[in-house]
């Protein structure tokens, strides 16, 4: 009672010696649709990579961009400290507490020494370059940001966080309509920690760091150059668009065409909420953020996956929270120069 048009439906029974070890059914597919598949999977896999080249691209630049305005002392050296500081003590604790599932991970024809000081030497070495090129990230935007006039922290939270809500239902909206053979699964990628709890607090933290950070370059960037959305718009919204693909196709590709629509709709929901709220003040994006991380928080909590989500969560919460304060109000202030991006790269004459 085979239901399908192609395929067949197989039988298959291990034997050894004399004893049969194993009977399953299975579905034998027709060779013409496994090339097929294996086709898609390798244009998807093009795409993907393509998209990784342009956001990691973007971080490149940006850390690049970062060190010659420390050079020219453009550059918030405080606030770089102290990400760096905080980035680099919480790799640590995350490398610990996450070493159950580092260990499971070894060979078992090597010697546990030798994979245990590769391990801890490349991830000590591995966090000191991811801290430092995120710090350095955040250390660019306060003093390379246009000057704008400082913003009650009460109206600053009603507009980040609706533009969070915005970009986050829009976010929920598309991956409504993903196509994908997956159900939808919890994360239980802290499950297997030392401290679970502690893992996915970190975990949310990392992600909210490396978010903000990348929307604060990129949006800084665009500021910049458009002066405020009053010059050179065309350029600066094909930029946003060819962004917004390339943070679509980061995960799954599951279809081309839907990348396409998901990444151009993601490309002009940016455009939107910089065009309503963040060209005002820059400092709304970490607010913005945070109405993000906290909705993924809530979704954790509501699967509660494994025990100690719950006390994760509101650790999560608690830390991003007061870190996005932090940053807002590092943000909410003018900037010593107020010369323009074409004036920062040479291709424009400084007046006398």
């Amino acid at each position: 009672n085979y239901p399908l048009k192609e395929g067949e439906a197989r039988i298959s029974v291990k034997i050894a010696g004399d004893q049969v070890v194993d009977v399953f059914r299975y579905i034998h597919v027709p060779e013409e649709w496994a090339r097929k598949e294996r086709n898609q999977q390798s244009n998807a896999l093009i795409v993907r990579v393509i998209c990784g080249i342009i956001v990691f691209g973007l971080v490149v630049v940006g850390v690049i961009w970062s060190i010659v305005n420390w050079i020219r002392r453009n550059f918030s050296v405080s606030l770089f400290l102290v990400f760096f500081v905080l980035l680099f003590a919480l790799w640590i604790v995350r490398f610990i507490n996450n070493w159950p599932q580092i260990i499971a991970g070894f060979s078992t024809a090597e010697p546990l020494s030798n994979q245990t000081l590769i391990i801890i030497a490349g991830s000590v070495l591995l966090s000191l370059f991811l801290a430092a090129g995120l710090s350095l990230l955040v250390g660019l935007t306060p003093s390379w940001k246009r000057a704008q006039q400082p913003v009650k922290i009460i109206e600053a939270i009603k507009i980040g966080i609706f533009m969070g809500l915005f970009i986050a239902g829009i976010s929920a909206v598309m991956g409504r309509f993903a196509p994908s053979l997956a159900p939808f699964w919890a994360d239980y990628s802290a499950a297997g920690s030392y401290l679970p709890f502690l893992g996915l607090a970190l975990d949310t933290l990392f992600q909210y760091i490396f978010m903000t950070s990348v929307l604060l370059l990129i949006y800084t960037a665009i500021d910049r150059f458009t002066n405020g959305w009053t010059q050179k718009n065309i350029p600066a919204i094909l930029v946003m668009l060819v962004f917004g693909l390339g943070v679509a196709g980061l995960y799954s590709v599951e279809s081309i065409p839907f990348w396409l629509v998901s990444g151009l709709l993601s490309g002009a929901v940016l455009i939107i909420v910089y065009i309503l709220g963040f060209r005002y003040h820059l400092a709304f994006i970490p607010l913005a953020s945070l109405a993000v991380i906290w909705l993924s928080i809530i979704r954790d909590m509501v699967f509660n996956a494994y025990p100690g989500v719950i006390v994760g969560a509101v650790v999560a919460i608690n830390l991003v929270g007061i870190l996005a304060v932090y940053w807002f109000l590092r943000l909410n202030t003018g900037r010593d120069k107020n010369t323009g991006l074409l004036e920062d790269i040479g291709l424009e004459k400084r007046s006398a």
